[in-house]
């Protein structure tokens, strides 16, 4: 990206971390969700419905999170550094990410939903 990228300083880091949380987050935020609960022998109605559930409360954390990341990324570390971050960073959201999953299935299963239906104190929980 920084061969292509006429940009330097303070913007061309603005510009790449716009670039990731507009066209790669949002995707992964979805795949996730669906995944998990299609592994976890839901049905894909039911998967729908947890992904909807969770995925406003998981992009507003992804995007302070990564945020944050990326300044540092793009930032402050030299290039040879920034895989090495990446990926520790990409594990503690990973971890995040698999807890906000969890609180939804412990809340399903106290709530006795067969259906997954959204549930507005949830979304508040995992924000």
């Amino acid at each position: 990206m920084a061969l292509r990228c006429s940009l330097t300083g303070v913007r061309a880091v603005l510009f790449k971390i716009a670039a990731d949380q507009l066209t790669l987050m949002p995707g992964f935020v979805v795949l996730f969700f669906v995944y998990q609960a299609l592994l976890e022998g839901e049905t894909l109605s039911q998967a729908v419905d947890r992904t909807t559930t969770a995925f406003l409360p998981t992009v507003v954390r992804c995007g302070m999170y990564y945020s944050c990341v990326h300044v540092v990324t793009f930032g402050l570390l030299p290039t040879k550094y920034r895989f090495a971050w990446s990926s520790m960073m990409a594990v503690g959201w990973t971890a995040y990410i698999s807890y906000a999953n969890q609180e939804l299935i412990k809340e399903e299963q106290k709530e006795g939903r067969g259906d997954n239906s959204v549930n507005s104190d949830v979304q508040r929980r995992l924000v």
